[in-house]
């Protein structure tokens, strides 16, 4: 998922075709998906326009509503059958919620950008959608190759900017961030590294046997912090991944951006 994520972000930013960044980026969302999520990627694919569907169908000032509602109930039911199934099911239940945030925050979007723009703030204004977004644009975003199954979550206007190369992203260069990107995947590798040579001593399972419970106060509360630092080194160590995808795609890069919101 990360390699597939990064090399994607590299590709997607060596071309300035903007047909050819959208057909990249989507594409590999697509392959990314289907190695975790297998074929209810499908499913997912028609949860995605939910948004849409109710940005094209229903009044500015309800569609944000109805699309909320049908997302909070479709992650409620996938992760009510997960529990069901005593099964886990991150790839499932990171890529449901994800699309929830995207989803949310583009309907936002869309009914801030019909409101008085006295009440909004500035924040707000600069993210807001006077008009529906073109079908292309709306997908590149919900099946971004970097965001399909987990984070970081990115604002649409961010996106769109960045795969159109306008705005902010004009001119941006071709691999503006790769200096950044080593710097960033080098911490990945000193966190990796670490939480492997702390495992080979440390183990949760542990906690649970009667030689643990046979030990005294300061052995225990020394064991719990280790675990703690290893269950954390091991998820830091996947956030690192995450944005050195985003990082490879040029999508932070931040030199030449006059936005203080991207």
């Amino acid at each position: 998922l990360f390699r597939s994520s990064m090399a994607t972000g590299f590709i997607v930013s060596s071309f300035k075709n903007v047909a050819m960044r959208k057909s990249i980026s989507v594409a590999m969302a697509f392959f990314i998906g289907m190695q975790v999520l297998g074929i209810r990627i499908f499913a997912a694919a028609a949860y995605q326009l939910v948004a849409y569907i109710c940005m094209l169908l229903l009044p500015r000032n309800l569609q944000h509503k109805v699309t909320i509602w049908i997302a909070i109930f479709v992650t409620i039911v996938v992760h009510i059958y997960l529990y069901r199934l005593h099964h886990n099911g991150f790839g499932i239940a990171s890529s449901v919620m994800a699309s929830f945030v995207r989803q949310y925050v583009i309907s936002l979007n869309y009914y801030d950008g019909g409101a008085d723009p006295s009440k909004l703030s500035e924040r707000q204004q600069y993210f807001a959608l006077k008009d529906i977004p073109s079908l292309s644009d709306y997908l590149c975003y919900m099946f971004a190759a970097s965001t399909i199954v987990c984070g970081p979550f990115i604002e649409f206007r961010t996106f769109r900017d960045w795969i159109n190369l306008q705005g902010d992203f004009k001119n941006m260069p071709q691999f503006g961030q790769l200096i950044d990107f080593i710097k960033r995947f080098g911490v990945s590798l000193i966190v990796i590294f670490t939480a492997a040579y702390l495992g080979s001593f440390i183990s949760f399972e542990h906690m649970l046997t009667a030689e643990f419970a046979r030990q005294g106060l300061l052995y225990k509360a020394g064991y719990l912090v280790a675990c703690i630092q290893l269950f954390w080194e091991t998820y830091f160590s996947g956030f690192c991944f995450m944005d050195c995808a985003v990082i490879a795609r040029s999508e932070e890069h931040t030199s030449e951006l006059q936005s203080p919101y991207v």
